[in-house]
């Protein structure tokens, strides 16, 4: 007859789930998750803050402009000249926002002329049509009637973005 051989009773093994396969990637997709999901709160929280913010007006955006170029008032000709092209950059992004006109192609010339056309008020024709042609002033001039000429046109357009905003209530 056959010999039969008793094996050795082995212990009651077990493992437990949280070492399974299975649970340790479940675990990792769901932490990966949970990340993106506060990344994107975050993201959400700043953007909706950041809209919170009013909008600037188009004069607060003209009278900011024109704060920082006059913080360093032109002492050569060739900084009159770049301080020309941005005072006449100013004008023409007031005036193009404020009435909803596109100018920012238009040269100086065909903005007075556009300008005349819309029936805009002749004073304000005229303080545009100084600071264009201030520019072609400062071609034979000293460095002081440079800066004077400088700070009078930039005063000019401060006054054209005084007279064409809009008035709250209380002013």
């Amino acid at each position: 007859m056959a010999q039969i051989e008793l094996h050795d009773i082995y212990g009651f093994s077990y493992t437990p789930f949280w070492h399974e396969t299975w649970f340790v990637v479940t675990v990792a997709v769901l932490g990966l998750a949970v990340l993106a999901l506060v990344i994107w709160l975050v993201r959400w929280w700043l953007e909706r803050r950041r809209l919170r913010r009013p909008p600037l007006t188009s004069w607060e955006e003209a009278f900011r402009a024109l704060e920082r170029l006059t913080q360093n008032p032109p002492t050569t000709k060739e900084e009159c000249k770049a301080f020309y092209f941005a005072l006449s950059d100013i004008v023409k992004a007031y005036l193009g926002r404020r009435f909803t006109w596109q100018l920012s192609e238009k040269t100086d010339e065909e903005l007075l002329v556009f300008l005349r056309a819309q029936h805009l008020d002749p004073a304000l024709c005229t303080l545009v049509e100084q600071v264009t042609s201030g520019a072609m002033h400062i071609k034979f001039a000293d460095a002081e009637s440079m800066r004077e000429q400088a700070e009078r046109d930039s005063a000019q357009v401060y006054e054209l973005i005084e007279r064409t905003r809009v008035k709250s209530e209380n002013e």
